[in-house]
């Protein structure tokens, strides 16, 4: 739940002053103290005994998946259906624990537990035996938990081998228990992040079970740590327990100072994309440096920690790019969807199987977006998803290699682009590699062929094709005027049957449909970048116009088309051997673009 509709589920005033009366049954000091170091320990417990009035259900079998992944990582990426309680736990619920339990859980990182709480030396210790227990006698796969599988198995296999490590450190070692000084929490704009820290503060002031486990929690602003100067606290920026908690929005600079001498140690990212900030490229890298720039340069040394949790608004959001990039390998990256083939649910007190039904019913298209973890087609844009290949499970692998050349002038800044793209494959199920891109601009014709002979030695390929159309043909001239032959041994296209929009569009059920894979170190982006651009004002085609020559070429059965002329060649076949010609001449699986 999050923005509006999570402000519209906070409890108001006169509900929260009935709480106050609220009291625990037959309460003793031992039942107390127990009570506070389960608490301690456990999110879970600690949500559903102080806030029952937002925790009302029995949860999800993920959500414990979320805590346990704050418990024992310091990167999380989590990408999952809306409605699903995500902010609830994460941007509300865990950040209360946090601040609740400050003081203790201080203690407990600087050794002296015993000092200050010695009450809870051993209820504690019960409470942790308890936790390592109960994670040993957790299922070791997923599956087991009833969760839904995921669209794509790969995504199933990673998040399996998380949660059996998981399993082990917390089954060994038991939770993490970490003390939090600075908690910032983001999301889309600054309205939409002070709804849950306002909705935290209004618990500290006025929720009675809290207060009388744990003492006058009223959250003030801590303007100086040593002298602790007491202000008024807003709801964007207050302070209890010793914990800060402060409120950005992605249209903020988000750089949260310190307190005292902290810098932050927990961000929870929650939904920080939306419609509005994801429309053009531009805004989306933006978003994106902000973001990586607050948690690479912004945490607390080896302390800091953060989750990004939030719903695919756009196929190159922040949390697609945090789950598909290379560079983002080191994160714990996390994907759930609401109902998989056989019926599971993944949040079947709150969405039952015949609820998830009835809304697909409804529009599946949207339900696909909101509930399935497929990032949506924006604005019947051609290119919408993007698939990926990891570059070591192939760079040893024999497949057909062709490398292919769209020539321009290349003479100013606004020129179009000079576009090599180096193509493998196909795969036995038609599936074709994109290798490597480079889009120059080089006036020089000389220098132009020297670079396109560099990249063609490079990449070695079976078959090098250069568009002789317009521009080609005028590279070549003047390099046989300068006595130099221009691209000997490439074989030249010299029309098109179709106009290059037209041939584009159709390019795009491939790709999107994952016919058409890139690198997942994202060393070809400008490429992609046209893709998911094509049809904006100003965006540049020749990397795709090259990729769609390439792709034609590269699935063809070597056979020559009318229109192309061969140079001369030194690659008799497009594969490497004569035997992958052979079976793939018999084979006849390779699917058109």
């Amino acid at each position: 739940m999050a923005g509006s509709a999570f402000w519209g589920a906070i409890e108001s005033a006169k509900r929260a002053a009935a709480l106050g009366a609220a009291r625990f049954p037959d309460d003793s000091p031992e039942r107390r103290w127990a009570r506070i170091a389960r608490a301690v320990v456990d999110s879970d417990f600690f949500h559903r005994t102080y806030l029952g009035h937002y925790f009302r259900d029995e949860g999800s079998p993920f959500h414990a998946l979320l805590l346990a992944a704050l418990q024992v990582d310091r990167r999380v990426v989590v990408r999952a259906p809306r409605g699903h309680s995500k902010s609830t736990l994460l941007s509300f619920g865990y950040l209360l624990h946090q601040v609740v339990c400050a003081p203790i859980l201080r203690a407990l990182e600087e050794g002296r537990l015993d000092v200050a709480f010695p009450e809870l030396v051993k209820p504690l210790a019960t409470a942790l035996a308890a936790a390592k227990a109960a994670a040993a006698k957790a299922p070791a796969q997923l599956s087991a938990l009833g969760l839904p599988a995921h669209w794509d198995a790969r995504v199933d296999a990673r998040m399996d081998a998380w949660w059996a490590r998981t399993r082990r450190v917390l089954a060994t070692a038991g939770p993490a228990l970490v003390w939090d000084p600075y908690i910032q929490v983001i999301a889309v704009d600054t309205a939409t992040a002070v709804e849950f820290t306002s909705a935290a503060r209004v618990e500290l002031e006025l929720n009675a079970l809290l207060r009388s486990d744990f003492g006058d929690l009223t959250p003030c602003y801590t303007g100086d740590w040593e002298r602790r100067v007491r202000r008024a606290a807003s709801d964007e920026d207050w302070e209890s327990n010793g914990t800060r908690v402060r409120a950005f929005g992605m249209d903020q600079d988000i750089r949260g100072g310190k307190h005292g001498p902290w810098r932050p140690t927990l961000v929870i990212a929650d939904d920080p994309d939306g419609e509005r900030t994801t429309r053009t490229l531009n805004q989306r890298d933006a978003n994106a440096k902000k973001l990586f720039g607050a948690v690479t340069y912004g945490l607390e040394g080896a302390k800091g920690r953060v989750m990004v949790a939030g719903t695919p608004h756009h196929p190159d959001c922040i949390v697609v790019r945090l789950t598909t990039a290379a560079a983002y390998a080191a994160w714990t990256q996390l994907q759930f969807r609401a109902l998989d083939e056989a019926g599971r649910v993944l949040y079947a007190s709150r969405w039952p199987e015949e609820a998830l039904q009835a809304e697909r019913a409804q529009d599946p298209e949207t339900f696909e977006a909101e509930m399935g973890d497929r990032p949506p087609a924006i604005g019947g844009q051609a290119f919408h998803t993007l698939h990926y290949f990891a570059r070591k499970d192939w760079g040893d692998v024999a497949l057909g290699r062709l490398v292919i050349f769209d020539p321009s002038a290349g003479q100013s800044e606004k020129s179009d682009y000079q576009a090599l793209v180096s193509l493998r494959g196909p795969l036995p199920d038609g599936r074709v590699l994109v290798w490597r891109v480079a889009l120059l601009r080089i006036g020089d014709p000389l220098e132009l062929v020297d670079a396109v002979e560099r990249f063609a030695e490079e990449e070695a390929p079976d078959l090098k094709v250069v568009e002789a159309i317009g521009i080609g043909k005028i590279v070549a001239a003047l390099l046989d005027a300068c006595n130099r032959r221009a691209f000997d041994g490439w074989e030249w296209v010299e029309n098109q049957e179709q106009g290059k929009d037209l041939r584009l569009r159709a390019m795009a059920p491939a790709v999107n449909g994952g016919q058409v894979l890139f690198p997942d170190d994202m060393s070809c982006r400008p490429l992609e970048r046209q893709l998911l651009e094509f049809g904006q004002p100003g965006v540049k085609k020749d990397g795709a116009d090259a990729l769609e020559m390439g792709l034609r070429r590269i699935r063809s059965r070597g056979q020559a088309r009318a229109e192309v002329r061969h140079g001369r060649r030194r690659h008799g076949s497009p594969f490497r051997s004569q035997a992958a010609a052979r079976a793939h001449d018999k084979g006849g699986r390779h699917g058109a673009v």
